[in-house]
């Protein structure tokens, strides 16, 4: 079986990304013939940060490629060729609480939580 992941488009509001943010070129597709239900991924932000906001966005895109394909990977069988790319309509956080408050001194990680669907389509 071989999977192609094309890349992940970048469909998020413009006051979400770094100034000098270039929007990544993926070759999608029109004839998919499985479409994700809107995933809620977690990004991990102590795995993918960086002082350049440039840097950590790559790598939250590189840390969703890896989790669709986690998800893909078992659906489809070795004599099928699978492409898919990713779509991130929307990134936020699960950080929030403020300062002084008990929620902000909870044991939870820190994560960009990252809303996603991916679009497949497999050859026999």
């Amino acid at each position: 079986m071989a999977i192609s992941y094309l890349g992940t488009t970048v469909a998020i509001s413009t006051k979400k990304l770094p100034k000098t943010y270039v929007l990544p070129t993926v070759a999608v597709f029109t004839d998919w013939e499985r479409l994700s239900k809107k995933l809620v991924l977690s990004v991990t932000k102590s795995v993918v940060a960086d002082g350049d906001p440039n840097v950590t966005l790559a790598n939250i895109l590189a840390e969703i490629e890896v989790q669709i394909l986690a998800q893909i990977t078992p659906d489809y069988i070795a004599s099928q060729t699978v492409s898919v790319f990713g779509v991130l309509s929307d990134i936020t956080t699960n950080f929030k609480g403020e300062l002084g408050t008990d929620d902000w001194l909870t044991d939870t990680v820190a994560s960009y939580l990252c809303n996603v669907r991916y679009y497949v389509k497999a050859v026999v």
